[in-house]
């Protein structure tokens, strides 16, 4: 019979350890995905001066689109889940009018929120969390431009036809400074800020 070395068998050990844990979280955390329609409305506010005095420039672009949901479980109960999901937000709008002419309107958005499932994530729950989010809304009459920041989100799941449907509403502060290449700009308040609504079901 062959006797192992002390640090073989701690080696082996450990080793047999860290699989057992493994295996027990794999099977603990699931994944969960949908699809939806999501409004993403951007608000812009910036206060500046120049050599002819201060002014105030106010731009505000609404843009529908659609949204994708993937939700990682981290854990696995009916009353308190913790998660991490991605809704990536790609939208694009199209108008026509006799007042503006013809308008466009186009957008993006990739958060990443932590979040916090009370109930069960397959069945009906409320869920909050927070995060971060990059987006970009733009509108070549409105303007519009990049929105970096920190992002807060609430929702709730519930069955509706034999499916899991959710309904979802974030709001994003943006940090990210806005810049000019007029050398005789100052800008002194540089306020954004973003307002996503939508709604998924899970497949």
């Amino acid at each position: 019979m062959t006797v192992l070395p002390k640090s073989s068998l701690l080696k082996r050990s450990i080793l047999f350890g860290t699989i057992l844990a493994l295996s027990a979280v794999s099977n603990a955390q699931d994944y969960y995905q949908g699809i939806g329609a999501q409004l993403d409305y951007g608000s812009y506010n910036i206060l500046y001066t120049n050599s002819l005095g201060t002014f105030t420039e106010r731009s505000a672009t609404i843009i529908p689109g659609g949204v994708y949901k993937g939700t990682y479980s981290i854990t696995d109960n009916d009353f308190l889940n913790v998660a991490g999901s991605i809704y990536p937000f790609l939208g694009l709008n199209v108008s026509s009018s006799t007042q503006w002419g013809s308008s466009y309107s186009i957008g993006f958005e990739i958060p990443l929120d932590f979040e916090i499932y009370l109930g069960d994530m397959e069945e009906g729950c409320f869920f909050f969390g927070a995060g971060f989010t990059f987006g970009f809304l733009s509108s070549n009459y409105f303007g519009g431009g990049p929105i970096i920041g920190p992002q807060a989100d609430v929702g709730f799941q519930f069955p509706l036809a034999g499916r899991i449907t959710g309904v979802r509403v974030a709001w994003t502060t943006g940090i990210n400074s806005s810049k000019t290449d007029d050398p005789t700009i100052t800008i002194l308040s540089d306020k954004k800020n973003m307002l996503s609504v939508g709604g998924y079901y899970l497949f």
